[in-house]
C-alpha cells in the first residue's frame, strides 16, 4: 500500500513541476500582403494568450520539412532556435490562383509559441523555386514590451470535453469543417458531375 502511495505521489508531484514550468502562449498576429510581384509583412499586435502552452515541451523544433512557410523563434542574444513549424497558410493558397496577377491583397495570419522569457526575434522563411526555405521577413519581440495585449478575454461559458484522448501536448488537432450549398449550387454541381 505504501508503494502504490508513494507512486501516487511522485506522479502528482511531477505533473505539478510540469504545470509549474509550462510557459503561457504568445500570439503574433501580422498582415500578409502581395500579388505575384511582392510579399510583405508588418505586425498587428502580439498576445499573450491566457492559456499554457499546449504543444509538446520535448518537440519545440519542427525537423519535418512540411509546409510552405516556416517561423522560427530565435533568442535575441545567442540566436539559438528556441521554437519552429512549418505551416501553409490563406495567402499561400491565394497566391497560387489567378488573381495575385491582377490585384494585390491582405490577409490576416497568426504565429503561435511558448511565450519566452527574454527578447525573441521571429524569422519568417517561405519557399524559394527550388523549395528551399529563405527569410522573408525578421521581426523583434520584447515580452516585456508594454504594447503587448495580456488582457484576459471575458469567459463564453464553461469549456466542455467532447472527446478526450489524452494530454493534447502529445496529440494532433483535426479541424473539420462544413460547406453549407444552396439549392442552385448543388443543381450546379450534379451537371458538373453528370449527374
Amino acid at each position: 500500500m505504501k508503494k502504490i502511495f508513494a507512486i501516487l505521489l511522485l506522479a502528482f508531484a511531477s505533473s505539478v513541476c510540469v504545470l509549474a514550468v509550462t510557459p503561457r502562449t504568445m500570439r503574433l498576429d501580422y498582415f500578409h500582403t502581395g500579388n505575384i510581384a511582392q510579399e510583405t509583412f508588418s505586425i498587428d499586435k502580439v498576445v499573450l494568450e491566457p492559456l499554457p502552452w499546449p504543444g509538446n515541451p520535448r518537440k519545440t523544433i519542427d525537423d519535418t520539412n512540411f509546409g510552405k512557410y516556416l517561423f522560427e523563434v530565435r533568442d535575441q542574444k545567442t540566436d539559438q532556435v528556441l521554437y519552429s513549424r512549418g505551416f501553409a497558410s490563406i495567402y499561400g493558397e491565394w497566391i497560387t490562383t489567378d488573381e495575385p496577377k491582377t490585384m494585390t491583397r491582405t490577409f490576416s495570419e497568426s504565429l503561435r509559441f511558448p511565450a519566452p522569457d527574454a527578447p525573441v526575434k521571429i524569422i519568417l522563411k517561405g519557399r524559394d523555386p527550388k523549395n528551399i526555405f529563405r527569410d522573408l521577413w525578421t521581426t523583434a519581440v520584447d515580452p516585456k514590451d508594454m504594447f503587448i495585449d495580456r488582457s484576459v478575454p471575458a469567459t463564453s461559458g464553461r469549456l466542455i470535453s467532447i472527446e478526450k484522448n489524452g494530454d493534447p501536448a502529445d496529440k494532433v488537432d483535426f479541424l473539420s469543417s462544413a460547406t453549407a450549398t444552396t439549392q442552385s449550387s448543388s443543381q450546379n454541381s450534379k451537371r458538373t458531375r453528370g449527374g
